[in-house]
């Protein structure tokens, strides 16, 4: 039963010995900066890694704790709130099988993701108090599939990216890192990176924060359409390109990037010139049209998945 792992002892002690190591790093960290406040900084890493896991731990069990179809409701929950084992697992289901979506490893992910984001939000200091409260528990429950993106982001940039010192920001900012393409920043949950020197009053700063907090406000149906939509319209978008003359991978671009609405909401917040980004970058008018019947489509699959999940057999 799903109940039976929900805090469970090797849970809470793996909690307890990540927020002791928490402590340490964050004192190491701090007294390096010669912050003579180091030791309460460590004690902050300590509690928001152990309260990060206890959160994504216990809102990711009480979904399967309410499941009517174990299998089905973990299936979607992996998709939800991880992205991977659902992504992972539509390869599996294709033999009848379910490889990574089951209980005891989505609650120990959930618990690892949530003490993560607690723990590198509590060394670098970017919670506001007490006004942040909201914002970090969204990061370990309904925005967990774009905390967990942000997590991986944050962990490869670790070794190799330099952290920007926005303090109490509510966001973590790489002046370098992880990019997909050169002068472009990433935002995975409440990590950004490449950012250069672009502090919280540049227009970039802005754009990427509006995607911070698009994951936070819509969770899964945030990262879901968004990766969504760049499949869907790739092709036609490099279609549109070849016969535009604009060639194939601008034009897969514009139609998969640009023209997508939670990039369109950015751009509206923080962005240059809309002629800039190319000729088949859509108005917003044209945008809103055309993901209605986009998200129309995603919601009614999101929502035959939780009525297979939770409500069958009732």
């Amino acid at each position: 039963m799903v109940e039976d792992h929900i805090f469970s002892v090797p849970v809470l002690i793996f909690l307890g010995g990540a927020a002791v190591l928490a402590f340490l790093a964050g004192l190491t960290l701090h007294r390096r900066r010669g912050d003579r406040y180091a030791r309460l900084c460590g004690l902050e890493s300590a509690v928001m890694t152990f309260l990060g896991g206890c959160l994504a731990h216990a809102f990711a069990g009480l979904l399967l704790m309410a499941a009517k179809n174990v299998e089905d409701a973990s299936f979607a929950v992996g998709w939800a709130l991880f992205l991977w084992p659902g992504a992972i697992d539509s390869v599996a289901r294709l033999w009848g099988e379910q490889w990574v979506c089951k209980p005891d490893l989505l609650l120990w992910l959930a618990a690892v993701v949530g003490a993560l984001r607690g723990m590198y939000d509590g060394l670098w200091s970017i919670a506001t108090w007490p006004g942040g409260g909201p914002a970090f528990i969204l990061d370990v429950t309904w925005g967990l599939s774009g905390t967990t993106n942000g997590v991986l982001l944050q962990s490869l940039n670790a070794p190799i990216g330099q952290h920007g010192f926005d303090h109490r920001s509510g966001v973590h900012r790489y002046v370098n890192g992880v990019r997909f393409k050169s002068g472009f920043a990433v935002t995975m949950g409440s990590v950004m990176s490449n950012m250069r020197d672009r502090g919280p009053e540049h227009e970039l700063f802005r754009h990427e924060r509006t995607h911070v907090w698009q994951n936070r406000l819509f969770g899964p149906i945030y990262t879901l359409t968004y990766v969504g939509w760049m499949i869907v319209l790739a092709l036609p978008g490099a279609i549109a390109g070849i016969i535009t003359g604009t060639g194939a991978v601008a034009g897969a671009e514009q139609w998969g990037y640009y023209n997508n609405p939670w990039e369109a909401w950015a751009y509206r917040i923080g962005s240059g010139p809309r002629s800039e980004r190319g000729p088949l970058v859509w108005s917003d008018r044209t945008v809103i049209v055309a993901c209605l019947p986009f998200f129309a489509v995603v919601l009614a699959a999101a929502g035959w998945l939780v009525w297979r999940g939770w409500f069958r057999g009732i």
